[in-house]
């Protein structure tokens, strides 16, 4: 008897590579009582499990191709050419009806196939499989499972086209949410946005259609200064499912004012706070730009700046200009054709301004750059 179940172990394992199922756990198979020369055994099973009467035939998803089989022994040996017959009850209670033949090895097999297109897939599935062999009924139940575990959502806020978190007042939020499933875009299904301000209030509802490649856009501006509903923290969400589970993605956006700042560069760089400007030749001419750039980032038209330029013998010049329409002072210095103008030079700007609930503030800026 013991030889006969190798024999049956080894018929499986060799039939379930043959139809692609890699390799079949022996532990699948568990202890099994012995069997009498004329005892008729029907088994259905999937590649997840289901070995042996009325087990759990594994958990599957939305769109898996799940190979049914079911292996008829008599006096355990396999029985070919029986017609076997599936009854299947998905979980929206359809019934489906399969037939199979079993082949040389006792074995029938059949493809049970989870479209949600057909019906709903998601839940418990009961697969019955039947058969009479020499006037005797036999029959097998087991029970899938099939629920959502590979489905993605995610958001992103952008400005410009950049992913970006922090915004200003009356700036343009781009939100961008992508779906997918089992790494495949889901076109056409329908994302819900919504935007809360800061003080908790719904800004925006909307539904969007994601397109080819998963992905929904909806796009909102910020109101502008003084709307109190502005500044802080505002949340952003979508929402959506995916084969009946459900799907939030969520983030945070910051609306918040710059910091006021006076910017001096030349020709060849300084961009920034404290940044050097380059490098010159004598009797090249330098050119200088100072910006002030309000708590809106916008540069700031018809203000005063001081500017003061330390030569390399210590000697300073100071001065004193006025931002034009653009919101820019320019000036320029030629380098005399001098040894002594060789060397490193300092610039300082400053600025008074003030913000816009009327709190003054002072901002300062420095750069070098080197005559050789």
């Amino acid at each position: 008897m013991k030889a006969k179940r190798e024999i049956i172990v080894s018929s499986l394992l060799a039939v379930s590579l043959a139809l692609g199922l890699g390799i079949v756990s022996l532990g699948l198979f568990g202890a099994t009582p012995p069997i009498t020369p004329s005892e008729i055994v029907l088994d259905v099973y999937t590649q997840k499990g289901g070995i042996g009467p009325n087990v759990s035939g594994g958990i599957f998803q939305p769109l898996d191709m799940v190979p049914l089989f079911a292996y008829l022994t008599k006096g355990g040996i396999g029985v070919n050419d029986t017609v076997i017959a599936f009854t299947i009850k998905a979980p929206d209670a359809r019934g489906i009806m399969r037939a199979a033949t079993t082949n040389g090895s006792g074995i029938a097999s059949t493809v049970l196939s989870f479209l949600p297109s057909e019906g709903r897939v998601v839940g418990i599935w009961d697969v019955i499989a039947n058969t009479t062999v020499s006037s005797t009924f036999a029959s097998d139940e087991l029970t899938l499972q099939t629920q959502t575990e590979e489905a993605q959502l995610t958001l992103l806020g952008k400005r410009d086209g950049v992913t970006n978190t922090v915004f200003l007042p009356n700036e343009t939020v781009v939100l961008e949410a992508q779906a997918s499933y089992k790494n495949a875009s889901m076109a056409s299904l329908p994302i819900n946005f919504t935007v809360l301000t800061p003080s908790g209030t719904v800004f925006l509802t909307k539904a969007v259609p994601a397109d080819a490649d998963g992905v929904a856009n909806v796009t909102f501006q910020i109101p502008w200064l003084p709307s109190p509903s502005s500044l802080g923290i505002w949340q952003a969400s979508a929402e959506t499912e995916i084969y009946e589970k459900l799907l939030i993605a969520v983030i945070s956006l910051e609306c918040k004012l710059l910091p006021v700042t006076v910017d001096v560069f030349t020709q060849q760089g300084g961009y920034g706070q404290n940044t050097p400007g380059g490098t010159f030749v004598l009797n090249d001419t330098v050119l200088f730009y100072i910006e002030v750039r309000d708590q809106l980032n916008k540069t700031v038209p018809n203000l005063q700046v001081g500017f003061g330029l330390r030569y390399p013998d210590g000697t300073y010049e100071p001065r004193s200009f006025y931002t034009n329409a653009t919101g820019t002072a320019e000036f320029s210095r030629l380098i005399p054709n001098d040894a002594a103008y060789v060397g490193t030079y300092e610039i300082y700007v400053t600025a008074n301004y003030f913000n816009a609930d009327d709190t003054p503030v002072r901002v300062i800026d420095t750069l070098t750059f080197t005559v050789t």
